[in-house]
């Protein structure tokens, strides 16, 4: 017989030994929780978070009040004492596919992806249809450049809902995979979701742009612009476009769009820019 006691057992054996609250304080608390959940919806973190504090001193045995305290406190920025309480959730109820990935949205807020990505791992393991799990463990994947793993992941996010983002972002990782057809077709169906989506026609720049199809890059990096003008990256693309089909005055306009926009740490970009458009005014 195996005896060994894993952190899952061991979880379920400190609950067990929780003490059972009276039917009393079990009904207190879960009216405490309903006014928690009351000013959550009204943006009343501070007070949601002492009600759901308050429901689970008085039950210590039940996971969903440290789940919602974990919850208001993330949505006060306070990462620290989110993930914590996420983990209290997770000690009471291991299964919870839920807590699993509201701990992992404390570890990405944390900047801290490696168990952001554990997290969200954990809770597809619980439930493989958790749509937001794989959306996240996707992103996570495709920005550490495993671009195969992102896919898996983004094509189970696509089989559970129909969800323009993530076919633009599988897009993207077929681009990376050197799959043109896959990406296009992935754009399809993204535009056929939601036809005014704007990431999906900068994609869609973006691939016709590697073809060397200019006026394709050109047109779709506009609608991007009309549709989502606060990306601003479209604005360096289009431009750099522009430029290759001489349209001088309109690389102009969107070299310096992009320089109004573009975050200032982002000292590279900024400084290409400022070489593209020196070049165009001495033209």
């Amino acid at each position: 017989m195996d005896t060994k006691v894993t952190p899952t057992l061991l979880a379920l054996l400190l609950a067990s030994c929780a003490p059972t609250p009276s039917p009393d304080a079990a009904a207190e608390a879960d009216a405490l929780n309903q006014q928690g959940l009351t000013h959550f919806q009204a943006t009343r973190y501070p007070r949601a978070a002492k009600l759901f504090l308050d429901a689970r001193d008085l039950d210590p045995t039940e996971g969903e009040y440290a789940n919602n305290a974990g919850m208001a406190y993330l949505r006060m920025g306070q990462v620290g004492p989110a993930a914590t309480h996420f983990q209290n959730a997770i000690e009471l109820n291991p299964e919870r596919a839920m807590y699993h990935y509201n701990i992992g949205l404390a570890f990405l807020n944390g900047a801290d992806p490696e168990l952001a990505l554990a997290a969200f791992l954990k809770a597809i393991e619980i439930d493989k249809d958790y749509f937001d799990a794989n959306s996240y463990a996707g992103l996570l994947f495709f920005q550490s450049g495993a671009f195969d793993d992102a896919v898996k992941h983004w094509e189970n996010a696509a089989a559970i809902k129909d969800n323009a983002d993530i076919e633009t972002n599988l897009a993207m990782a077929y681009m990376a995979q050197g799959d043109e057809a896959a990406a296009l077709e992935a754009l399809g169906k993204a535009k056929s979701i939601n036809p005014d989506y704007g990431l999906t026609y900068y994609n869609y720049g973006v691939l016709y742009q590697k073809r060397g199809d200019l006026n394709e890059a050109e047109a779709n990096y506009a609608k991007a612009a009309q549709l989502a003008p606060e990306k601003f990256e479209t604005y360096l693309n289009l431009a750099i476009v522009q430029t290759k089909l001489e349209k001088k005055n309109a690389a102009i306009g969107n070299l310096e769009t992009f320089l109004t926009r573009v975050p200032a740490n982002m000292t590279q970009q900024i400084n290409d820019a400022q070489r593209r458009l020196r070049e165009l005014r001495a033209k």
